[in-house]
């Protein structure tokens, strides 16, 4: 089994720099997959992009060589995820639609291993994490509306890319300030997190994305014997990079 994990690029336009990494990384997973000898999963774990909302084909258009890179995955047979963070919105059914399991919440998954063990994953965006964060805690409730949602699926997409654009210009102002002054506090959240869902239910990794905080942390249960390890994937503000998965070990894949 070969997993990897992405999230928090937030590519704001195809030429970009960023995008076309991640566009030749793809490209390279879809030659793996071709000459594939093991099981190929592909998560993204959210806010891929600063702005994808609902299906509009405004946005289909605007990353149809991301999209077509997907398409080529699941014809080849690649098990392919996507958990929507808090800039891509309200795009589940459109991933379903194309074979693409999505998801808004964490999901558990058992993954077939070369062990005759299965590996248990807890993958999520990681918005719940920080409880303390109420004002985005607001936020969440109010953008993930049933009635913002179908609202959204009236609006001209290009309008709202404008109003994206606008949001995280502002709020990318304050979070990098407030992750720059509490790096040690994120962390301690996602720890904290980690110890509770591994009381709730076993698992052997949890990876996680959203706080923009790369962090690998050991997690001991209660009983003080099992152990499973909390991986936040960070963003690629810090760097393009690829968690990779291979039956039980871990490494970083750093892309140009």
């Amino acid at each position: 089994m070969i997993g990897y994990f992405v999230s928090d690029i937030h590519l704001k336009e195809p030429n970009e720099r960023n995008s076309q990494t991640l566009l030749r990384f793809l490209h390279s997973v879809i030659q793996e997959q071709k000459n594939k000898s093991e099981d190929l999963h592909v998560f993204f774990l959210g806010d891929i992009f600063d702005l994808w909302f609902g299906g509009s084909d405004f946005f289909l258009k605007k990353w149809k060589d991301f999209v077509w890179c997907l398409d080529e995955l699941v014809k080849l047979k690649a098990k392919v995820y996507y958990i929507e963070g808090n800039h891509d919105l309200h795009i589940v059914d459109f991933w379903k639609k194309r074979k693409i399991q999505a998801f808004v919440e964490a999901r558990y998954f058992e993954l077939d291993t070369s062990y005759n063990e299965k590996l248990i994953l807890r993958v999520e965006h990681g918005d719940l994490i920080n409880h303390e964060d109420k004002a985005y805690l607001r936020y969440r409730g109010f953008i993930r509306h049933p009635i913002i949602e179908k609202v959204g699926k009236f609006l001209p997409g290009a309008f709202l890319q404008k109003l994206g654009d606008q949001a995280s210009s502002t709020s990318r102002k304050h979070s990098s300030v407030y992750r720059a002054n509490k790096e040690t506090q994120l962390r301690n959240y996602i720890h904290q997190h980690a110890k509770k869902c591994f009381v709730q239910k076993k698992f052997h990794f949890l990876i996680s994305g959203h706080m923009h905080v790369q962090d690998d942390y050991i997690v001991q249960h209660l009983d003080g014997g099992r152990t499973a390890r909390s991986i936040n994937l960070g963003s690629w503000f810090d760097g393009p990079k690829v968690l990779k998965l291979q039956d039980f070990q871990y490494s970083w894949v750093q892309l140009d």
